[in-house]
């Protein structure tokens, strides 16, 4: 299951409030419409990401010795630059958020209510 997190903050939005500046992580809340969206400062820098661990799993997960590796796009450990500060998405787009923008709610989960992440989003 794919969570879409926004990562582009588009002109159109204002910045309606900004936690405490005490907090190490800033975080904008963006006015939708009927929603809102709480994002999050990513700041530049560089970082080690990933394991060296191989998981090896079966198709549920349960460990087994002989099976394939289940981790390969998390190996090996490396090094992460992020050049330019961002800001992402808090938590998941709810469904409720999607619709606000979208007119459209492509979950196909919907049944969970307006509160539930949105899924079945691609970037294409």
């Amino acid at each position: 299951m794919i969570f879409l997190c926004l990562v582009l903050v588009f002109a159109s939005w204002t910045v309606v409030a900004q936690t405490a500046a005490e907090r190490s992580t800033p975080v904008e809340y963006i006015d939708l419409g009927k929603a809102s969206l709480a994002l999050v400062k990513i700041r530049s820098g560089t970082f080690l990401m990933g394991t060296n661990y191989v998981v090896r799993a079966d198709d549920g997960w349960k460990p087994c010795s002989s099976c394939p590796p289940r981790n390969d796009v998390e190996r090996p450990v490396h090094q992460v630059t992020i050049t330019r500060d961002f800001w992402m998405g808090q938590i998941p787009v709810a469904q409720g958020q999607w619709q606000s923008v979208m007119a459209s709610n492509p979950a196909y989960f919907q049944s969970s209510g307006p509160d539930a992440p949105v899924e079945q989003v691609t970037f294409q």
